[in-house]
C-alpha cells in the first residue's frame, strides 16, 4: 500500500540494501525503469517515424565512502549477480533490482569521500509500495 503521504511527498531520503548491508548515497539517485527506448526520427518526406530498443534497466549513483562492510567497492567486487533494492524511506517504495550486474568505471575522491562511476543494470526491475 502506498504511503499516505505519497502524492505530496514526490523526494525521499534513498538509500540502497543488499541483503543486510545498508549502502549509503551521496547527492542523486537515479533509476532507469523501462527496458526499452524509443527514438524519433523522419523520413525524406518528412513522416515522423520511432525506432524502439531493448535496454537494460539501471540505477546510478554516487556513494558515500564508508570502510568495512558498507564500502561501495565491495559492489564493485561483486561484480554480477546482486540482489540491489533502491529504497525511498520517506515514501515506502522500494525499487529492486534482481540479478544486477555492476557497471562503469569507479573513481574514489579522497577528498570529498565520494565513490563514483557505478552504476547497476539488470533485466528484471520490479517496483513495490
Amino acid at each position: 500500500m502506498a504511503d499516505v503521504c505519497s502524492e505530496r511527498i514526490i523526494g525521499a531520503e534513498v538509500y540502497l540494501s543488499v541483503g543486510d548491508t545498508i549502502f549509503e548515497a551521496m547527492g542523486d539517485v537515479s533509476i532507469d525503469p523501462t527496458k526499452t527506448e524509443r527514438e524519433a526520427a523522419a523520413t525524406a518526406g518528412g513522416k515522423a517515424v520511432v525506432t524502439e530498443k531493448s535496454k537494460p534497466a539501471k540505477f546510478s549513483c554516487d556513494f558515500a565512502n564508508i570502510s568495512g562492510a558498507r564500502d561501495p567497492m565491495i559492489l564493485w567486487q561483486a561484480r554480477c549477480g546482486v540482489d540491489v533494492t533502491v529504497v525511498e524511506k520517506g515514501r515506502n517504495v522500494r525499487h529492486l533490482f534482481t540479478n544486477c550486474t555492476i557497471v562503469g568505471t569507479p573513481q574514489i575522491n579522497l577528498s570529498s569521500g565520494v565513490v563514483s562511476g557505478m552504476e547497476g543494470v539488470t533485466d528484471s526491475y520490479n517496483k513495490t509500495e
